[in-house]
């Protein structure tokens, strides 16, 4: 197994795991905090010397984005076990990320954003409101303005809960990062389609939790 494929396959573990906390809060309004950090934290690593720098291969964290991975690629996409949304969700985030990484314009405007989203974060944690709503906010004002555009499914009267929306937002953001390191790393469309079986089995020899 090379480490290009090692590290394309823990780029989009993180990719999963951002599209199933965005369904899981979408529909049930929680998120666990910890693994919120995690992804939160591979926005602001902007120019790492390796891919350890944003993220461990043994991160429990990701473990769900791991199993969601290893479901979709290993079975027929369409009974995979993998939630329609969460699917749609990380197929999305790819495309978009797809996109932004040929907009040189819109990554530098990010670039600042997340800058600016630094200081903000050094004065209180990853996951606090205004850090989460500054990010959410950053992704307002830049990739929602593409024709393309991820629509969020979920309960009303969750999704009309402001934090509720700027966690979204923010994680949707952390997905369009983990995609543009896959990208960054070499990974591509063609693999999505050619390499199913490659990327389940590394996904799977990856897992945190043995299987």
């Amino acid at each position: 197994m090379s480490k290009k494929t090692q590290h394309q396959t823990l780029a989009l573990a993180g990719v999963f795991q951002a599209a199933h906390l965005v369904n899981q809060i979408a529909t049930e309004g929680k998120v666990d905090n910890g693994t919120l950090a995690v992804l939160l934290n591979a926005i602001f690593v902007q120019n790492p010397s390796s891919i350890d720098e944003v993220f461990d291969f043994k991160t429990f964290e990701l473990q769900e984005g791991y199993d969601q991975l290893t479901r979709y690629f290993e079975r027929k996409q369409q009974n995979s076990g993998v939630n329609p949304d969460t699917i749609r969700y990380f197929l999305s985030i790819l495309m978009l990320s797809i996109k932004l990484s040929k907009d040189q314009g819109m990554m530098a405007q990010l670039a600042e954003g997340i800058k600016a989203s630094s200081r903000q974060k050094d004065h209180f944690h990853i996951t606090h409101e205004s850090v989460v709503a500054g990010l959410a906010q950053l992704y307002k004002d830049s990739l929602s303005s593409y024709r393309f555009r991820i629509q969020v499914t979920g309960r009303p009267e969750i999704l009309k809960n402001d934090v509720n929306a700027d966690r979204i937002r923010a994680l949707l953001l952390a997905g369009v990062r983990c995609g543009i390191l896959w990208r960054q790393l070499g990974g591509s469309r063609w693999h999505l389609l050619f390499s199913k079986k490659k990327i389940a089995k590394v996904a799977r020899q990856q897992s945190p939790r043995p299987r």
